[in-house]
């Protein structure tokens, strides 16, 4: 039995489980649609009971607080053992979509038996992916708009060198790619995360490389970053956040962080450019390095994967609480990791706090997930959920007056997902690598947690491990095409038709929630909307 109930609204259904069923009982969709849609700002409360053998076990109860908006975008991320990307039994790793209203993961790009595609990024306008495969020298990028057809390959081991010279070995594994994926800061490290103590991997130079050909871009002012790790650009590409494992001398008083830090440089793009195929930036130039964070345990505290908020003020990073075995930013072999978030002051160091709702914690530290010691077997403990929180990225629009970000854990999911959390599977039945998402506050106050509890992100296969997910926006539609959002639109709004249906539109006049703006006095409404990103949202509690 399913009851759900809110100020001005009550529904109970009870169902039958049987099958698959009882591992995803849906409630009615009209009666979810009406309770969410007419909340009020009330909290939604869902209870839940079991009817078995004459027993009823429950209720299970809950507050929700449901956010009045539509996320919208879509989601790339990795998979193995996939049924969706080929034969499960031949470890066939691939990337998959989630997009909105979709039930079940789509195809992007397939591997096969010794040739995963692995190591992918997507670039935020979700134009382009670049992606390795398992032998990790060779890769390419992908245009996403065009079925997946290669844009360029760079090989390793058959061709080492680009154009201008410089070694191809996963010269984007990991990479900050701009907005629209036309070049890329290189992640200086050797794919693996694990000599980079000893000494910097045998690659390119750590630079601006260009999509189209793989050479390098005449860059200025960042040769005092040497090596820069899981490097992520902000979202009006005024800034670029990495770990800055080593500096240059000249870096004074700054020293190199050796994996213990989260820094951040200026970057200005310069004169755009529109030469097809050419980086849409016509000069590359860096400035203003600055420490944001480090972290003080020397043996486990390492800084990576940073994802910046949808207004630049913000990074949501993944903080090491245990290294796996021989490497250091990895989700496997025993790594641990938990979410933090930072502000992005203009000098010194941001606020970095733990985001205890996101990771599994209470307001007082306390997990509030499922801890059960031991599952399946030796190997399969589950009293470290709150430690298996890795990879986030942003979604680039606000919605409903919070950001929203995806990661990738290692958590239970309910009874379904319960064995050892570092089992791969073969495919054939349900393990933990899954995707969750999480709300974060548009506005956070300082010294208090900014996230939200995550839940599961609906779509993926139960029966394979995903992991690393990008959330980008979608191709925009153009003038008269349906739509929920104006985020949608090309033209940036999405109103009622002559039919009274949503389409895409350009009307003149101020602009509605999740429609284009340019400024905040674009939106309508006052104060009560903001321009975040080129969308006027909700900005939520102030």
């Amino acid at each position: 039995a399913i009851h759900v109930s809110e100020k001005n609204y009550d529904f109970e259904g009870f169902y039958a489980v049987t099958g698959a069923s009882q591992f995803h009982q849906p409630i009615d969709t009209t009666a979810w649609n009406t309770a969410i849609n007419g909340n009020s700002g009330d909290p939604l409360h869902v209870e839940v009971k079991v009817h078995a053998g004459g027993t009823v076990t429950g209720p299970i109860s809950e507050d929700w607080t449901v956010a009045s908006g539509i996320l919208s975008g879509t989601i790339y991320y990795q998979t193995y053992y996939s049924a969706v990307a080929g034969t499960p039994a031949a470890l066939s790793a691939g990337t998959l979509e989630i997009r909105p209203g979709k039930t079940d993961p789509q195809l992007v790009l397939a591997g096969t038996q010794g040739q995963c595609i692995v190591c992918h990024e997507v670039s935020e306008d979700g134009s382009t992916l670049y992606a390795q495969d398992s032998t990790y020298t060779n890769g390419a990028s992908y245009d996403l708009r065009d079925g997946g057809a290669v844009i360029q390959s760079y090989v390793g081991a058959a061709n080492a060198t680009s154009p201008d010279g410089t070694n191809n070995n996963e010269k984007f594994v990991w990479s900050a790619l701009w907005k629209d994926g036309t070049f890329a800061l290189e992640n200086k490290d050797d794919g693996d995360l694990e000599t980079e103590q000893a000494a910097p991997p045998t690659m390119a130079p750590q630079n601006i490389y260009r999509r189209d050909t793989g050479s390098g871009a005449s860059s200025t002012g960042l040769g005092v970053v040497t090596q820069a790790i899981t490097p992520a650009f902000s979202h009006d590409g005024t800034k670029v956040a990495f770990n800055g494992w080593t500096l240059d001398p000249s870096a004074a008083p700054l020293t190199s962080g050796n994996g213990h830090t989260l820094d951040i440089m200026d970057f200005a793009c310069g004169t755009p450019v529109t030469t097809p195929g050419a980086p849409s930036c016509s000069t590359f130039a860096f400035s203003n390095l600055r420490r944001l964070y480090t972290n003080g345990d020397a043996t486990n505290g390492y800084v990576g994967w940073p994802a910046w908020t949808p207004d630049n003020n913000g990074i949501v990073f993944h903080n090491v609480v245990k290294i796996p075995s021989g490497s250091f930013l990895q989700t496997r072999y025993g790594a641990e990791a938990q979410l933090w978030y930072t502000n992005v002051p203009a000098t010194g160091a941001g606020n970095a706090i733990l985001m205890n709702a996101l990771n599994g914690l209470d307001g007082t530290g306390v997990p509030y997930v499922p801890s059960v010691a031991d599952v399946t077997g030796a190997n399969a403990a589950h009293s470290d959920d709150v430690k298996y929180n890795y990879e986030p990225t942003v979604n680039p629009v606000a919605s409903g007056g919070y950001f929203w970000a995806v990661f990738t854990s290692r958590r239970m999911y309910g009874n379904i997902a319960a064995g050892d959390p570092y089992d791969y599977g073969n495919g054939t039945y349900p393990v933990t690598k899954k995707l969750w998402v999480a709300a974060i506050d548009i506005n956070p106050v300082p010294g208090k947690d900014p996230s939200h509890p995550a839940f599961y992100l609906p779509g993926q296969e139960l029966n394979a491990p995903n992991m690393r997910g990008f959330w980008v926006v979608d191709p925009c539609r153009a003038d008269g095409a349906s739509c929920d959002t104006g985020a949608e639109c090309c033209g940036g709004f999405c109103r009622a038709g002559s039919d009274g249906g949503l389409v895409c539109q350009n009307p003149s006049g101020c602009a509605n929630e999740n429609e284009k703006c340019t400024t905040t006095a674009d939106c309508c409404g006052g104060t009560s909307l903001s321009c975040i990103n080129g969308f006027c949202v909700n900005p939520g509690p102030r």
